[in-house]
């Protein structure tokens, strides 16, 4: 009886191994990106990222996929485990304080591969349709959250000539860009001297074709619009930089505060002269 109990644990433990060894297969883990099971399809992914670049081949496979479910985790992976693209920002110029400062951002694909990129559209600093951009400053004295010209709540179909391709080295201005809407995160006005922070935040993971607002109806339609942002890396990109900013020159400090109000007091000014002719004496 013993012996029985221990050949079936044995046997047990057999087929817990060649599962397990079959769930560490990246062929057999992608499959599972594709699963009924969302529990499945989440710890395929977890262990597909702990693989790391031993599944990348697999990986490049399953990003175009015909299964949108397979097709989007697979370039998230990708991107987080081989990211193209590297965001850099910069001050042109000095910073000071209350004067007008241009801030430099750019992409820059690090990869072998070109990409497609996208810039900032209407609609993207508010989190309306991806791309997400955001910028956040942290100044020396905060004054709660910055302001951040809104605009107009319409946000254009999606057209070709916003993918953009970027050969590898090459760089990217998303706020520049003929079709980007993003100038005013280009221009920053420091109103006080020290040190500030700078976030720029980049967002392409778009969880569907429908978060691009892609025009499904023309240029191929859905089908078509999925194959193209398939080139776009899903990926999250942040940077945050310091800046020094110097303090106001003394003229343009003096230019610019208000004349000091007079305490003195305000004379009177002089009774109107009447324009009536004089009366005449008997």
């Amino acid at each position: 009886m013993r012996n029985r109990m221990l050949t079936v644990l044995c046997l047990c433990l057999g087929l817990s191994g060649s599962a397990w060894c079959a769930e560490l297969d990246p062929q057999e883990l992608v499959r599972q990106l594709g699963s009924d099971s969302f529990e499945s399809r989440e710890r395929a992914e977890k262990e597909l990222l702990r693989q790391g670049r031993t599944a990348l081949g697999e990986l490049r496979t399953a990003a175009k996929s015909d299964q949108p479910e397979v097709a989007v985790r697979a370039r998230r992976l990708l991107a987080q485990i081989d990211p193209p693209l590297v965001l850099e920002v910069e001050v042109a110029g000095e910073a000071r304080a209350g004067q007008p400062a241009k801030l430099k951002v750019s992409l820059l694909n690090t990869g072998d591969r070109t990409v497609t990129v996208v810039p900032c559209l209407d609609g993207s600093t508010r989190a309306k349709r991806f791309p997400h951009f955001a910028r956040t400053i942290v100044a020396p004295t905060p004054a709660g959250p910055e302001a951040v010209r809104a605009g107009c709540g319409y946000c254009n179909a999606l057209s070709a000539a916003d993918l953009v391709e970027l050969k590898p080295g090459e760089r990217f201005d998303p706020l520049t860009h003929e079709r980007s809407f993003g100038s005013d995160l280009a221009e920053w006005t420091p109103s006080e001297a020290g040190t500030h922070k700078i976030t720029f935040s980049i967002r392409y993971d778009a969880p569907s074709v429908e978060g691009w607002r892609p025009p499904a109806a023309r240029e191929g339609g859905a089908e078509d619009w999925t194959q193209r942002l398939g080139h776009v890396p899903a990926l999250r990109l942040e940077k945050t930089l310091t800046v020094q900013v110097a303090p106001a020159a003394p003229g343009e400090a003096n230019a610019a505060a208000p004349a000091p109000k007079s305490t003195a007091p305000v004379s009177q000014p002089p009774a109107p002269r009447s324009t009536a002719p004089a009366p005449q004496r008997p």
